[in-house]
């Protein structure tokens, strides 16, 4: 479940970086970091969340589009990390099973030479 919060978080982020990169299409590189939110979506903006920012508390001139691609990056490395959790725990499962198969057949090895070995101590009794 965890994963599929994740992926639409990332859906909805990568929407809204599409759309900061199209706003500033044309700018200079130093104009792009320097693009203006809308004010009234400053103050009516909460904070996404993922970003760990309130627009209301920054100054006019913040780095838009780089929170956008920060906060893209970031939910990136959750469900990678995620995905190797799960392999991992998907690993041990499949460790534990192998490890179960082993003992059992460990202790056949030891009955069938403990029966070799009462085998081999009988006196032969055959002509």
């Amino acid at each position: 479940m965890r994963q599929e919060v994740l992926k639409s978080q990332l859906a909805k982020k990568m929407k809204d970086l599409d759309k900061c990169v199209a706003r500033t299409k044309g700018l200079s590189a130093a104009d792009k970091k320097r693009v203006r939110c809308n004010p009234q979506t400053n103050a009516s903006r909460k904070g996404c969340g993922q970003c760990h920012h309130y627009a209301v508390r920054l100054s006019p001139t913040h780095q838009v589009r780089n929170r956008h691609a920060s906060c893209v990056s970031r939910l990136k490395k959750k469900l990678f990390v995620h995905s190797i959790q799960t392999q991992l725990d998907q690993a041990r499962g499949a460790i534990d099973i192998l490890r179960e198969s082993l003992q059992e057949q460990s202790m056949e090895i030891r009955m069938l030479q403990r029966e070799n070995q009462v085998r081999l101590l009988r006196p032969f009794h055959g002509h």
